[in-house]
């Protein structure tokens, strides 16, 4: 059986976004445990063949008009929230990142809130 054969649709787009939070929005290089997350993350539940080294930007905008499903859109919000938290020091350019993904994709601030309590 092909493990990848089951990919999640819009797969690439959740790894975009994490790699766009884990840089900061392209200001900073991935921490290797935010890679690890990524990497995890695509094989334990994205099941895509995406090579997360070789990933690029995409912006709130790309990601909002690339993905129209609003539980889509908050999948992609849960799964980045996770970058922020991996390091165990919560980095206010990571999060003030996933706020503007958050807010360009309408997420509900509720789904930020326990981020947000670390600040």
């Amino acid at each position: 059986m092909n493990d990848r054969a089951a990919a999640l649709p819009g797969a690439e787009w959740v790894l975009r976004a994490m790699y766009g939070v884990a840089t900061s929005m392209g200001r900073r290089i991935p921490l290797p445990i935010e890679r690890e997350l990524m990497l995890a993350l695509d094989r334990l539940l994205l099941r895509s063949s995406i090579d997360v080294d070789a990933l690029e930007l995409a912006s709130a905008r790309e990601l909002r008009d690339a993905i129209a499903d609003p539980d889509r859109r908050a999948l992609v919000v849960r799964c980045a929230i996770l970058v922020p938290y991996v390091s165990v020091e919560v980095d206010q350019t990571k999060v003030a990142s996933l706020d503007g993904l958050a807010l360009q994709l309408g997420i509900a601030p509720g789904l930020l809130r326990d981020l947000h309590a670390h600040r």
